[in-house]
């Protein structure tokens, strides 16, 4: 029983640890403002992963404060999420829409993994934010706390008017 108990508290340290590693805010771009942010997955922790996860995305305007987009349109094109309960399987609704639902708790979950033609195809997010008229300027993301070879570690971050033509941002 201690050994289990002593597991427990070293697993809640290291997921704390890494939450503030992640949680760390990333420079998005100079005071440039588009419509469209395209967060393309390229790598997972695991290699061999199928499947990536996350639980929040975060904007931030320039004094570093969170932009609140709990009501955009967030998309996975191509994507394969889980919208159904299974009571032998844990999926269940974790839809794009979950990463900016301000609940760490939920989560947005791809099956086709990240973004890797031509062998994958998901992985991919688009968030719409049209209802917003703060500039981002910053952007962090946070673990689904679970089965961390399912993280992202190699993303690019694109802007774009017209969900056609893409202005590269960022590459991590």
């Amino acid at each position: 029983y201690k050994a289990g108990a002593t597991a427990v508290i070293i697993i809640l340290i290291l997921s704390t640890i890494l939450y503030f590693i992640l949680e760390s805010k990333k420079e998005l771009f100079e005071n440039v403002t588009y419509r469209y942010y395209k967060w393309e997955i390229n790598k997972l922790r695991n290699p061999n992963a199928s499947m990536v996860q996350v639980s929040e995305f975060l904007f931030y305007d320039k004094d570093g404060n969170k932009i609140l987009i709990s009501g955009s349109d967030v998309t996975n094109p191509n994507g394969n999420n889980p919208t159904y309960y299974d009571p032998n399987n844990s999926y269940w609704n974790q839809l794009p829409k979950n990463l900016v639902d301000n609940n760490v708790n939920n989560k947005w979950l791809d099956f086709n993994g990240p973004y890797n033609p031509p062998i994958k195809i998901g992985g991919t997010i688009i968030f719409d934010l049209t209802k917003i008229s703060i500039v981002p300027m910053y952007y962090s993301w946070i673990t689904a706390g679970d089965l961390p070879g399912k993280d992202p570690i190699s993303w690019v971050i694109y802007g774009s008017d017209d969900k056609i033509s893409w202005t590269k941002l960022q590459y991590q």
